[in-house]
């Protein structure tokens, strides 16, 4: 469940790529992402390139390439840690602990999740504090703590549901939902499956809502 971090600079087209991987468009926008980290090496822009790098990662983590999400990640917080730029650490850092997790490299994920969660409440960031108690919950269940996990994760939908953006949200509950749906308990599941592809349809995530409507018909 990786999350962008957002700018300001017209060679980024953060607006274009943003929208078409919303969509579900993830390789095209994966085209915009790497058009835009270009023209940020070519102008020699630091801060653009450290963010380009970690939006680039994300798109691959979005497309399950773990591994090469985590040289992009590594790169862009490597530049970020020599600007000094706490925001872009703190969005590196916890993409960089979302893909250890879904590696099932539980505990080389916990200090990049303590750095995002100490750097995102300096930042007072709550929408990004919500989505790290999503990810706290998976070190919990891969802990094998499955009640913490839970704590935690009703936790994140509660202050999502409140203030959060609707795309964060459905992709939160998908990966909820699934971790129901491992441990068996699988009405909760189904009810926060459905939830998200009723927010992927409304927000037109066409790819989301696919990919929900394939997890449904697997849950027995």
């Amino acid at each position: 469940m990786p999350c962008e971090p957002d700018g300001g600079d017209p060679a980024w087209q953060l607006d274009v790529f943003e929208r078409k991987t919303q969509r579900g468009h993830i390789e095209r926008g994966l085209g915009y992402k790497l058009e835009g980290l270009r023209i940020a090496e070519r102008t020699g822009n630091l801060t653009e390139t450290a963010r380009g790098l970690i939006a680039v990662g994300t798109s691959h983590a979005e497309m399950r390439q773990y591994p090469l999400a985590l040289e992009f990640y590594d790169r862009g917080l490597r530049l970020a840690r020599l600007l000094g730029n706490v925001r872009l650490i703190a969005f590196g850092s916890m993409n960089r602990a979302g893909a250890l997790l879904d590696m099932e490299r539980y505990e080389e994920a916990a200090p990049a999740l303590t750095e995002a969660l100490a750097l995102f409440e300096i930042l007072e960031e709550r929408e990004s504090l919500a989505l790290l108690l999503v990810y706290q919950g998976q070190l919990e269940m891969g802990r094998g703590h499955w009640t913490r996990a839970k704590a935690l994760w009703e936790d994140a939908l509660v202050r999502l549901r409140e203030g959060g953006e609707p795309n964060d949200l459905a992709r939160s509950l998908k990966y909820i939902g699934k971790f129901y749906a491992m441990h068996g308990e699988i009405e909760r599941s189904v009810l926060y499956i459905a939830e998200a592809r009723e927010i992927a349809s409304r927000i037109g995530n066409i790819a989301l809502v696919a990919e929900l409507e394939a997890s449904l018909s697997t849950i027995p």
